[in-house]
């Protein structure tokens, strides 16, 4: 049963509509920010330095916890949880389901952030000589694929790091729906709890930015001061975090097993 566990969800995740709007959707918000429009475009990294310093770039992960977020809340709202918890063991029935949202909110923000430079690549140099090295690398992160030219490589750990991110936070989202039949506010959870853990890290913080996940899960930053630790310790904390989150559903899944 574990299988067919895995087998349904990566078919449900992949075969769906939501995942093709994720990826859009994650595109469209980079393409659509507020700071996109103040200056006429001269290159792919000053588009993308803008872009990832806007307020709005949050919404991002409304998209990636559409992706696959609302799982656990589509199953209650079908009957099907009940089905396939008769079927199988509920553990198994969780870490399925977590490690697919988990997956999908990866995908759709490297694919979708990957998509908006191919569209700005097509129109656009990856830089015009305006500077657009020195904003990206002022915190050291990464400067030598930079300095080396390897920019697409760059954008791309920078993506998949911003990803894991976009992980914990779908899996919150995932938390939250079992608790609430509101869809609208499950999605909009991530971008609220994105916003509330960055006020409180300046509160506890004592001006340090290790706490916010702004500065810990973007590369450019370089949050530890060295690009393997840095990206290491974003690993580790985003597989942290998951699984805790992951427990956390796992528990609430059972309560409601046994209060039927």
């Amino acid at each position: 049963m574990k299988t067919r566990y895995w087998r349904t969800d990566l078919y449900r995740c992949f075969g769906s509509w939501q995942m093709l709007l994720a990826i859009i959707g994650v595109c469209v918000v980079h393409l659509l920010g507020a700071e996109q429009f103040s200056e006429v475009r001269v290159s792919v990294l000053r588009s993308f330095y803008r872009v990832w310093g806007s307020n709005a770039t949050v919404l991002v992960y409304l998209f990636t916890t559409l992706a696959y977020g609302r799982c656990f809340a589509e199953d209650m709202e079908q009957g099907y949880i009940k089905y396939a918890l008769t079927r199988g063991k509920a553990i198994n029935y969780v870490i399925s389901k977590c490690i697919w949202i988990a997956v999908s909110a990866e995908i759709s923000m490297v694919f979708g952030r990957m998509l908006y430079i191919f569209l700005l690549r097509c129109r656009y140099p990856w830089e015009a000589g305006v500077g657009e090295l020195e904003m990206l690398s002022v915190f050291g992160g990464f400067t030598g694929l930079l300095e080396n030219g390897n920019y697409f490589m760059y954008l791309w750990i920078h993506s998949i790091c911003q990803g894991v991110w976009a992980v914990v936070l779908a899996l919150l989202a995932a938390l939250v729906s079992l608790y609430t039949t509101n869809g609208l506010l499950v999605l909009a959870f991530p971008v609220m709890a994105h916003h509330l853990i960055r006020r409180i890290s300046v509160v506890f913080g004592s001006g340090k930015y290790l706490m916010d996940p702004d500065h810990f899960f973007l590369i450019n930053y370089n949050a530890l001061g060295n690009d393997k630790l840095t990206v290491a310790a974003i690993f580790l904390l985003g597989v942290f975090l998951s699984v805790l989150i992951g427990t956390a559903i796992c528990k609430s899944v059972e309560r409601r097993v046994r209060n039927g």
